[in-house]
């Protein structure tokens, strides 16, 4: 199967109002790299979290990847304590991410929970490498089994012993915009798969309104016709009036660059393309949970107490 769609970030400015104080300054932030805007190129490194989290890793110099712009502080980042799951950080340190694929544990008889790299805590099925790195563009491929926490692979064909597995290549450009290009092999393809959700990281010490704007998702069509979304303390509003075939999305961050995707469009369909996660979590209008990034544990869906430690939204 081969879905596409594109990522990238625009520049807008917004008002940064904390809605819920920050926990102890001294908590350690996820790393992406040094700060500011450098010349546009992707680099290897190590990114260091904290001496507890780091010592256990059996890695070297070269571990994770960033992308830097000489266009802005944003950049584009591969690290070990997402699983290497790509993510977006803006000039106010806040991470995004458009997802992976994803597959249901519970439709293979081996697997639970969720199978998606966000379970491969130790990385042992993600890789990325650097594929082309110029003036002009940089490419980048990530490779990863989805599994779940136990390491199980859904859907092992009997006959090859295969599993599924995702190539995605993504291709950035000097302005921090770009094309992700995903293949799943899998030999389960009518099996139920997900392969975008937008997902904001929240730094320890945050709550996702320090990150996000209650005006939170806005979304168009090809015929130019948009609306903006605003979550309550109810949680997600319904997105039942959004254009018909909307394919472009935007989360408005509290950054001066907020992300944007934008699928394939559907003419012929009707239904709606995109769609709330709904609910919300303690403290917040907005879902969090804490068994993603860095968390170590076999974890998974598990509901943040607090804003002690990252978290997802």
């Amino acid at each position: 199967m081969l879905q596409k769609s594109i990522i990238y970030g625009i520049m807008m400015m917004v008002t940064f109002t904390r809605l819920a104080p920050a926990l102890s300054e001294d908590l350690a932030q996820m790393p992406s790299g040094q700060e500011g805007p450098g010349r546009f190129g992707a680099y290897y490194t190590t990114l260091d979290y904290e001496e507890a989290w780091d010592a256990p890793w059996r890695i070297g110099d070269h571990a994770d990847v960033v992308v830097r712009f000489d266009t802005g502080s944003h950049r584009f980042v591969f690290w070990r304590g997402t699983s290497y799951i790509p993510c977006w950080v803006t000039d106010t340190g806040i991470w995004y991410t458009n997802e992976f694929v994803e597959r249901a544990g519970t439709d293979s008889p081996n697997t639970q929970g969720c199978c998606e790299p966000m379970s491969d805590k130790q990385c042992r099925y993600s890789h990325v490498r650097i594929i082309e790195n110029t003036d002009a563009r940089v490419v980048i491929h990530w490779r990863y089994a989805p599994v779940d926490v136990n390491y199980n692979h859904p859907f092992i064909d009997p006959e090859t012993g295969w599993s599924d597995w995702v190539d995605e290549y993504y291709y950035l450009y000097p302005d921090a915009t770009g094309v992700r290009k995903i293949t799943a092999h899998t030999s389960a393809p009518e099996k139920w798969m997900e392969w975008h959700e937008a997902i904001v990281l929240n730094q320890p010490g945050t709550m996702p309104e320090d990150n996000i704007e209650l005006d939170a998702v806005s979304v168009a069509n090809m015929k130019g016709e948009s609306k903006t979304f605003t979550w309550t303390n109810r949680g997600a509003p319904s997105f039942d009036t959004q254009p018909v075939n909307s394919n472009i999305l935007k989360v408005n961050l509290k950054a001066e660059e907020s992300p944007f995707a934008i699928i394939p469009s559907s003419p012929a369909s009707t239904d709606f393309v995109i769609a709330p996660f709904r609910g919300h979590g303690k403290g917040s209008a907005f879902n969090f949970w804490d068994h993603w990034p860095v968390s170590a544990d076999a974890s998974d869906g598990r509901l943040a107490e607090s804003a002690q430690r990252p978290s997802h939204s």
